[in-house]
């Protein structure tokens, strides 16, 4: 983290085999995808989590792979920096490249995948998520008891009698 980004792309091209007039272009190439151009100075310490993130992509881009297999992507980013990430993928699967990673936000897998695979104890689903929601594989994950699924919208919605009561106190205005 105390390299800049470009630093950290010229040494981790370097393990890719890149050297020289084309080390520099796959690096400019990088953080013009990712939209590090105007930051490429700036140390990495510097950057806000997003933005390591798509440096992190950047990296991983460079050697121009046609399979980006990632874990976590969107992890600990806010819900922008969420969205910069996935909106990077989709732009770069729509290119033709292969994008799979692992995610435990759902609503990133159902609503942003072409294809979802659920890892279960005792074996996989897998399929389109519109096909997995229709055929009742998501709905048949979860307990009913606590929570539910509702498949028109893919969202979920905690089941309980009890209400909650908040109090606010304070002399500021709301």
């Amino acid at each position: 983290k105390d390299l800049n980004a470009y630093d950290n792309l010229e040494y981790i091209g370097a393990f890719y085999g890149l050297s020289g007039k084309l080390l520099k272009e796959r690096i400019n190439e990088a953080l013009e995808v990712t939209g590090l151009s105007d930051r490429k100075k700036d140390k990495v310490k510097k950057y806000s989590g997003g933005m390591q993130r798509r440096l992190n992509l950047a990296a991983a881009i460079m050697h121009k792979p046609r399979v980006l297999i990632m874990d976590e992507p969107t992890a600990f980013l806010d819900v922008s920096g969420r969205f910069e990430i996935i909106h990077l993928l989709k732009k770069m699967a729509e290119s033709g490249k292969t994008i799979i990673f692992s995610t435990h936000d759902f609503n990133i897998a159902l609503n942003q995948s072409d294809k979802v695979w659920l890892l279960l104890e005792n074996g996989l689903i897998e399929g389109a998520p519109e096909d997995l929601i229709m055929n009742g594989s998501i709905g048949k994950l979860f307990d009913k008891t606590q929570y539910k699924f509702n498949p028109a919208d893919g969202s979920f919605e905690i089941i309980s009698d009890e209400k909650f009561k908040i109090y606010l106190e304070g002399n500021s205005p709301l």
